[in-house]
């Protein structure tokens, strides 16, 4: 067994012991946090099943049993509380996903995360808030190769006025290489592979389609993961800015170029609940809590907490939506950097 520490911009601290297989996956979220400096208060502890002494007894379904805030299923060698001064996670491998459990310690502090890209530009911070397939990366691209400093590609932390990094790996599609900085060889080839790949994958719907496609799917990824510091250069990276700017990113049909306007009034309920749409997997587990412990209305009231801070954060600067022509790819949209640029801006300046 193996202790690691994990230390988030002083906002969360996680102290691990586990396997290598749970501090491998572990360093493969949150690697970039680690940290040989202890901290006074830890925010997470994540233990091996084996210290689980808690009281086995309690409100059993299926192969769960919930008891003293404690949600334990054995056949999976997994216990958590999600409730208590510390968020406690006794498991063998990461059965629930670390950003979830980050999420959880984030909202006792006043902070969340935020399904957002985020920019340092002209010293100023920028969230680019949209649901996933709008063009987080692209517009990150774009504005990394224009010599503005990024902060997280998909997921940003959001407090009082401050933006905090949340660097995860890029998801590189084919489509990225007209606005990605110049990839490594590896990466080039493995996307043409893929490229390859979705040339020869039949479109139909019948059986042997469906059967083609998924085992084509299970052989090649349709995207490669990267670093991002393999991809822009550590030197590309910040770790927080001031919050001065909130750009809603959307996909219109009906847009015949780039279109800046003032967001629909429901975008920050919605940014807030695509968030926790991001631990959908493990809302069994999550709905289960609601129903049996931490309710009735508990994955209700942090959804609401989430959508609270958010709404509180951005109150002060200025918040516009930004339409992209739902037809254009990422090389569409290269070539219309300067008008993006300008858009951005203008938002900035809150026209």
């Amino acid at each position: 067994m193996k202790e690691v520490i994990y230390n988030i911009h002083g906002l969360v601290s996680i102290s691990a012991t586990g396997n290598r297989e749970m501090i491998s996956s572990l360093d493969s979220h949150i690697g970039m946090f680690r940290t040989d400096s202890a901290s006074n208060n830890t925010d997470i502890v994540i233990l091996p099943f084996s210290d689980f002494s808690g009281n086995r007894n309690g409100e059993a379904l299926d192969d769960w049993v919930f008891s003293e805030n404690f949600a334990i299923r054995e056949s999976r060698n997994l216990a958590f509380n999600l409730l208590g001064e510390k968020v406690i996670l006794y498991a063998d491998r990461l059965e629930l996903p670390i950003n979830l459990l980050i999420e959880m310690a984030l909202l006792k502090v006043g902070c969340t995360f935020v399904h957002s890209a985020g920019i340092q530009r002209k010293n100023s911070g920028i969230l680019f808030p949209a649901p996933p397939g709008v063009g987080k990366t692209t517009t990150v691209a774009l504005l990394v190769r224009n010599e503005n400093l990024l902060l997280g590609d998909d997921l940003c932390i959001l407090g009082p006025g401050k933006i905090w990094s949340y660097p995860q790996s890029l998801s590189v599609y084919p489509y990225h290489r007209d606005v990605l900085p110049k990839l490594k060889f590896k990466h080039q080839i493995r996307l043409s592979i893929i490229t390859a790949k979705n040339s020869l994958v039949p479109k139909g719907s019948g059986f042997f389609s469906r059967a083609f496609r998924l085992a084509m799917s299970l052989a090649i990824p349709n995207c490669l993961s990267i670093d991002p510091t393999e991809v822009f250069g550590r030197h590309a990276m910040i770790d927080s800015a001031p919050l001065s700017a909130v750009i809603f990113l959307q996909r219109r049909k009906s847009a015949l170029s780039l279109n800046l306007t003032l967001p629909d009034e429901n975008a920050i309920e919605g940014s807030a609940k695509i968030l926790w749409h991001e631990w959908h997997a493990n809302f069994h587990e999550v709905l289960l809590l609601d129903a049996l412990m931490y309710g009735p209305h508990w994955l209700e009231s942090l959804i609401s907490q989430t959508e609270s801070i958010i709404s509180q954060a951005i109150t002060n600067v200025p918040i516009r939506k930004i339409e992209i022509p739902a037809d254009w790819k990422a090389a569409d949209l290269a070539d219309h950097d300067s008008n993006f640029l300008g858009s951005i801006d203008s938002a900035l300046e809150g026209k």
